[in-house]
């Protein structure tokens, strides 16, 4: 394969610039940025009448926010995925503030900022934010600012755990994948690198008829020129150049890491997440060894769940070295030569 240099990635550009700024500032964001994003971007406000946050039943936690599902109550029928940081935010009381909850607020001010850009707030392969909406809360008083998602079905994970060996059909388990390489393509296309790209992160919705796959869980997205550190990542999904020591530890904020990650989600898919990619204590030397990486990830794939062209596109991307992996564009075309990712 040729070598196409993709860890280079994409110039800074500005949503890439953006996301650097805030991550570089974590503890000056606060209730008034939010504010400002909201207002510059166009953002629907629901008013405080549109929830009964009492009714709001738990579907997924992180380190920073918690997801929930509600019903509007001013639109009937109408069910959503709600984000929230997981404490709340003062207006203007800093001495009961903290690190987490600065980080909290940053995390949903940069998922905002990013899927609400004119070029990625409509895309099919990426959740779609319908707005914010402000929850008052006493003892202490504060806001605890929330954004609201078109609602997934599941995620890829939950999916395919429940399922057998032939149970998908190979043409289904190729767009869900083209899918999800969609959405990481333009994510890169305009200058983000995601860094945990994994089954649980690609979520599934019904989206005109059919079942679509989306890459979510863009709060902790960075940009290849970042100086704010290392984009945060899943061990047991990571690249080598996540790995301590890695020799390849100069490419750990490249759009390459995302190439590595969504091979490993391919072979995921042909195994039903019934395992994780590599043995954790021998993860750094197999994934620094191009050949073990191979064997020991081909071995575990069920016979009766062999897709050829899954198993090229694996083979490319879960290269050790950065610079022999190919982009995610040419990833897809691999995985399905009919994509219209070019």
């Amino acid at each position: 394969m040729e070598n196409t240099d993709s860890s280079a990635g994409p110039s800074p550009s500005d949503l890439g610039l953006a996301v650097s700024n805030i991550q570089q500032h974590t503890q000056l964001i606060g209730y008034r940025n939010l504010l400002s994003y909201v207002s510059a971007l166009g953002v629907k406000v629901f008013p405080k009448t549109s929830f009964d946050v009492d009714s709001w039943t738990q579907i997924g936690s992180g380190s920073f926010s918690t997801t929930w599902e509600a019903n509007i109550v001013t639109e009937t029928g109408t069910v959503v995925a709600v984000k929230q940081p997981n404490a709340s935010f003062t207006r203007a009381s800093t001495d009961v503030e903290n690190s987490i909850q600065h980080e909290g607020l940053a995390s949903i001010v940069q998922e905002l900022r990013i899927l609400a850009h004119a070029k990625l707030r409509a895309h099919p392969n990426l959740p779609h934010v319908l707005g914010v909406f402000f929850r008052e809360e006493k003892y202490p008083d504060g806001i605890r600012p929330c954004v609201i998602f078109d609602l997934a079905t599941s995620n890829l994970r939950k999916y395919l755990t429940c399922k057998d060996a032939g149970d998908i059909s190979p043409s289904e388990m190729t767009r869900l994948a083209s899918n999800a390489a969609d959405g990481i393509g333009a994510l890169h296309a305009c200058g983000l690198v995601h860094g945990d790209v994994k089954p649980e992160n690609i979520l599934l919705f019904m989206r005109e008829g059919a079942l679509t796959a989306a890459v979510g869980d863009l709060g902790t997205c960075g940009a290849p020129n970042q100086i704010s550190g290392i984009i945060t990542g899943t061990l047991s999904y990571c690249a080598p150049e996540y790995l301590d020591g890695s020799p390849f530890a100069d490419h750990v904020n490249k759009p390459s890491r995302d190439v590595y990650n969504y091979g490993l989600l391919l072979w995921s898919m042909l195994t039903l997440c019934k395992e994780d990619p590599f043995p954790r204590g021998q993860q750094y030397d197999i994934q620094h060894n191009d050949k073990a990486a191979v064997k020991s990830l081909l071995e575990k794939i069920p016979s009766n769940a062999a897709i050829p062209s899954f198993r090229n596109a694996i083979l490319e991307c879960v290269q050790s070295s950065p610079g022999n992996r190919p982009s995610i564009f040419e990833a897809s075309w691999t995985l399905d030569p009919a994509s219209n990712m070019r």
